[in-house]
């Protein structure tokens, strides 16, 4: 589930600096993972947003084929999937480099709340993401 109802954009910031507490756009749903969408523009930043999962939920493993991306661990903790490679613990505090074509998703198995910071920057040609 997502929702792009606060995501701003280079002209709503009026050509200011957006400064946001990523903890706003944490929003949780029994049903299924969310994404809440803080900023994105047409020339350098795709998406910065907030992923929210439930005990359980995850973020299926898929690749950025045109970008590599950030991942900041805001709380909770859970695995960082891998696809072939053995998945890896992930944890509030923690910084994730994404290169592209790597294949990454994120389950929380843990028994609270995960919710990570994604930015995304633009890639050649801006391709989306494959799953």
């Amino acid at each position: 589930m997502e929702d792009r109802s606060r995501r701003q954009t280079l002209e709503s910031l009026g050509g200011g600096i957006g400064i946001f507490d990523p903890r706003q756009f944490q929003w949780f749903s029994s049903e299924e993972a969310t994404a809440a969408y803080i900023y994105g523009d047409d020339a350098d930043i795709r998406n910065v947003l907030v992923r929210n999962l439930e005990p359980g939920q995850e973020n299926p493993a898929h690749t950025h084929v045109a970008n590599a991306h950030v991942i900041y661990v805001l709380e909770g903790s859970g695995l960082c999937l891998r696809g072939d490679a053995p998945d890896e613990p992930m944890h509030a505090g923690q910084i994730l480099v994404i290169p592209a074509r790597v294949v990454h998703g994120a389950r929380n198995t843990g028994t609270t709340r995960l919710s990570y910071v994604t930015i995304v920057p633009w890639g050649i040609g801006g391709l989306e993401a494959t799953r």
